[in-house]
């Protein structure tokens, strides 16, 4: 890419790379989205000690 000029193949490939990392990031979002819900049902049952 340091030409400024990319071929079909290279094009393919950022694009996989682009939604590969996409599909990360919406794993993650959920992770955390589960996470959350159970940090607030914990903190709600009062089930922390310490």
């Amino acid at each position: 890419m340091s030409t400024g000029v990319a071929t079909p193949a290279m094009l393919d490939q950022l694009t996989t790379e682009r939604d590969r990392i996409a599909e990360h990031i919406q794993d993650l979002t959920r992770t955390r989205s589960k996470l959350d819900r159970v940090i607030k049902d914990v903190v709600a049952a009062g089930v922390v000690k310490g």
